[in-house]
């Protein structure tokens, strides 16, 4: 294990201390919906800033959070982005621990825990961080903030992507609100989104419309089809049209490629091209202007 600088983790600490001690007296300068919203908002920033700060991996990354229902298929697109079957698929759930892929020197999978601590963990291990796992799993699914996971052959040096528990994964009610508060907290981090539906189901569900709407409008959205085999061309075309012309009557606008701030609907094969363009972007982005 390795500790993350004290300074950085004390000051965190003292600075949700404070928080906490003075809320009360904002809050009574505003409107109480205002208020709490405010204080979701700030706590939500200072957690994402000590993020960056305990993780280097993830700094100048441009992340990209990968979302959808349990069972959409959100392992099996990022295995298939990996090359390789890392992140379990079975029909256990996996557990709320944010989980970043990153492009690193070699194969390694860390957790930051919420003492400061970074734990290396075996590929075992990893999969078997599940709401069901045997206790002395339990004990250390409990004491990590969040993973990052490093592939030396992964493609984007400049993209991270965010694995985000399946909203609906409930084994409980209360487990499946936390899940779907916490996807959404995760999702609402990344620079942008990718959704994915099966093709199994045939249109977009209410669910899906519902918990999209409580994302950030302006984080551009990518729908993806995942499981796109097992329908034809004529069906997947269907697919598509149906789910873009649910996302408009809904307020949720599918608009055309480049657009900033729209949905665009794509097949599963798609994704290489689009986030192979993306990594294009972000690096001239980076690196600005050429004289």
């Amino acid at each position: 294990m390795s500790n993350i600088p004290t300074d950085v983790q004390n000051r965190y600490q003292q600075l949700k201390q404070y928080f906490k001690q003075n809320i009360t007296q904002f809050k009574t300068h505003l409107p109480l919906d205002q208020a709490n919203q405010l204080g979701l908002d700030f706590q939500h920033e200072l957690d994402h800033f000590y993020k960056l700060c305990v993780s280097p991996q993830l700094n100048n990354r441009f992340i990209i959070g990968i979302g959808g229902a349990f069972s959409a298929g959100k392992s099996s697109f990022l295995n298939g982005l990996l090359g390789q079957k890392l992140l379990s698929v079975e029909i256990d759930p996996t557990t709320s621990i944010p989980t970043y892929l990153v492009q690193g020197t070699d194969n390694r999978i860390t957790a930051i825990l919420k003492s400061g601590e970074n734990q290396t963990l075996s590929t075992e291990q990893f999969k078997n961080l599940t709401h069901h796992a045997e206790q002395d799993d339990r004990a250390l699914i409990n004491s990590i903030d969040l993973i990052i996971v490093e592939q030396a052959h992964f493609p984007w040096q400049n993209l991270s992507f965010l694995d985000t528990p399946g909203y609906s994964n409930t084994e409980s009610s209360e487990q499946g609100n936390c899940d779907a508060h916490i996807a959404k907290v995760q999702l609402n981090d990344a620079q942008r989104i990718i959704w994915l539906i099966s093709a199994d189901q045939g249109v977009i569900s209410e669910s899906d419309l519902q918990f999209l709407k409580t994302l950030k409008a302006d984080i551009p959205k990518l729908i993806i089809i995942s499981r796109a085999d097992k329908k034809t061309e004529i069906d997947l075309e269907l697919i598509q049209t149906v789910t873009a012309q649910t996302l408009a009557q809904h307020g949720i606008q599918a608009e055309a490629r480049g657009e900033p701030d729209g949905i665009q609907i794509k097949t599963w094969s798609y994704p290489i091209i689009f986030l192979t363009e993306l990594s294009h972007v972000v690096r001239e982005r980076a690196e600005g202007p050429k004289a």
